[in-house]
Order: structure tokens, then sequence, then C-alpha cells
């Protein structure tokens, strides 16, 4: 396809709307940095920009590259996960093994994602195109998810485990495979539960007890989701004004400017301000959403869904542990909180949605 016609096509609708929600990270991070000389929003608004750019070059790339090396990816991600936990460059923080150290600290357990969901959208394709069995596409599939999952489970990083499994149910849905199928699966995972317990870890059972009863220990595990949920009411309709919050000024506020910057934002911005960036993430994921309604491959269509989903479950997840609808934990609110493996995460998400939509009418089933 000819560069001006790909230029034509490209979706200018979805990088606005990205860059204005990394605008409102730039200003939180501005504003939940303790002195002058903490550069979170320097570092943010040059992710935003290198990220702007790089939506740009996905966009405008031949979209069967991508389908080609996903399995490269595929691979690629998995020896990234092996490495964080058996390489000495390894990073431990926080109860967990989850970094590595390659000059700069990279998070694996972040691509693996964009890397699932591209493996995902590659066999569906195929099983879309050649008439391929079903079980054997679920088989395949399921394995494409279940190895990284365990892995991620070993760092021990239940909250994007959890993730990247539902993601890839999605993915599944998308591609055509039987409701059948997934009614069964609810079903044995309910099962499962009460066994799946016993094999949590005492901090991930103490998450679940402090979400059934947030105040039960307001100085101790439920200090996070107590100081979140008074910064959020705190905030009123219109908020305390910008650079104005108390909770997060006086450091009351954990992780304000990763996990929690959403209940920041919501005290200076207040409810006005917070329905107004939850809008923007719901354009962000219709636009997501159309690209799949308007794609004519598998490939696209699937990988559009799964991308859209991924970005939806971490919106999900962050603002429910915030607002104490969801146990608590570790997973960035995309675009806004600091941290860039979570920003090329979501960019490269972007862009490849981005790239569907310039090459949502090529049809790969010769590719």
């Amino acid at each position: 396809m000819h560069l001006i016609l790909k230029l034509q096509r490209f979706p200018y609708a979805l990088l606005a709307v990205t860059i204005a929600i990394g605008s409102i990270g730039i200003a939180m991070l501005y504003s939940a940095a303790p002195n002058a000389w903490q550069p979170w929003a320097y570092d943010h608004a040059l992710r935003l920009a290198c990220g702007t750019a790089l939506i740009l070059v996905l966009a405008l790339t031949d979209i069967r590259l991508w389908f080609r090396t996903a399995f490269l990816f595929y691979a690629i991600a998995l020896l990234l996960l092996l490495a964080t936990l058996y390489a000495p460059n390894s990073v431990s923080a926080k109860g967990g093994t989850r970094w590595l150290d390659v000059g700069i600290v990279v998070q694996p357990s972040e691509f693996v994602k964009i890397a699932v969901v591209l493996m995902l959208a590659r066999l569906a394709n195929g099983y879309a195109t050649r008439g391929g069995n079903e079980f054997v596409f679920l088989f395949f599939a399921l394995i494409v998810i279940a190895v990284p999952t365990l892995l991620i489970l070993q760092q021990p990083d239940l909250g994007t485990a959890l993730i990247l499994l539902a993601t890839g149910m999605v993915a599944l849905f998308a591609a055509g495979l039987r409701l059948v199928f997934f009614v069964l699966g609810a079903g044995v995972a309910l099962f499962c539960v009460p066994v799946l317990w016993t094999f949590l870890k005492p901090y991930q059972k103490q998450r679940v007890l402090t979400f059934l009863n947030s105040e039960s220990d307001p100085l101790g595990s439920s200090y996070h989701i107590v100081q979140s949920k008074i910064a959020l009411g705190s905030g009123g309709v219109f908020g305390k004004g910008l650079f104005q919050g108390t909770q997060g000024h006086l450091n009351f506020l954990p992780e304000k400017h990763t996990d929690f910057v959403f209940a920041m934002f919501a005290e200076e911005m207040g409810f006005f301000g917070g329905c107004l960036l939850i809008g923007l993430y719901i354009i962000l994921l219709s636009l997501c959403m159309g690209t799949a309604l308007k794609t004519k491959h598998v490939f696209g269509r699937v990988l559009s869904v799964g991308l859209g989903a991924t970005l939806f479950l971490y919106i999900f997840v962050n603002l429910g542990m915030v607002m104490n609808l969801l146990p608590v934990v570790g997973v960035p609110l995309p675009l806004v909180s600091y941290g860039g493996s979570a920003m090329l995460t979501a960019t490269v998400a972007i862009g490849l949605v981005a790239n569907v939509h310039v090459h949502r009418t090529e049809w790969l089933d010769r590719t």
C-alpha cells in the first residue's frame, strides 16, 4: 500500500485521544513529584513523545510483518520471562522478581501481553481461513496462553497473570470459538476457586480479606485503600484544584505516581475530572473495537479486540482497585501511571491497532 494512502487511512482520532490521556499523566506526575528534582513528569513526557512516534511507525509498517513474526515475538517474550526468573540481572522488589536490568529496568510481563495476542491472532487467522479443527485450534491456543501465565505466576504476579488469562479468553471469543467452551471453562474455574485459595501466598490472601473489609486495619494492610478513598471523597464534584491536593502532597497517599495516580487525580480534579478521564478511555476503547468491526481479516479483528481488551482490563482493574471495588494489585493506569514498560506496552498496543485500521481491507489468506 502506498505511503500517502496509509497516511490518509491513519486513525488520527486514536492518536489524539492517546496524547490527551498521556498529557493528563504528565500533569499528575508533575503534581505528584515530592520536589522539583524528581523527573517523573519529564520522563513521562519524553516517553509519551517517543510512544507517539512509535504509534506512527507501527501503523505505517506492512501488517504482514507482524503476521509473519508473531511466533518470533512470542518466543522472545517467553525467553525474557525465563530470564526474569533465573538470570543474574533480574531485579526483585516488593516481594516479587518481575524486572530485568538490561541497562534500563524493564518488566517482561508487560511485553508478553502483546506477544500472546499477536500469536493468538496468527493462530485464529489460520484456523478461520483454512477451515482447521476447532479442538486443535483450542489446544494450541490454550498452550500459548498457559505457558506465559504459569511463568508470571512464578514471579509471583497474580494480577498480571489473571489479566493475561482474561485477555486470552477475549481473543478466543473474537476468533469465533463456540460459546459452550467458555461456559465450560467458567464452570471449571468456579469449581477450582476453593482449591486455588490454598495456593495463594499469605500477602495475596490478605489483599482479598482487606478488600472484603477495608476498614479492618487502617494503619496496616488497609492503609492504601483507606487513603485512596479519602482522596477520592475529598475531591468533591470539581476537586481542590490542580496541584492543590493534600493527600498526595502530604504523602498520605502511597504509590501516588503509579498504581494510585487516579486517586490523586480525582482529589485535584474531582468527580467531573474523573468522569472526563474515564470518558477519554471509553473513546479510546471504542476506537479499538470500531477498528475490529471494520476489519475484513481475522488476524486484524482478533488483534484489535485482544489489544483493546488488554487496555480495558488494565483500566478496569486499576480503577476498581482505587475505588475499593476490587482487591489491591500492582496494575498501572495506562498512559497515566509512571513507568517505562507500561507506557511502551500501551503505545505498542495502540500502534498495532492503528496498523490494523490502516490495513483493514487487506486479506491475509495467502500470507
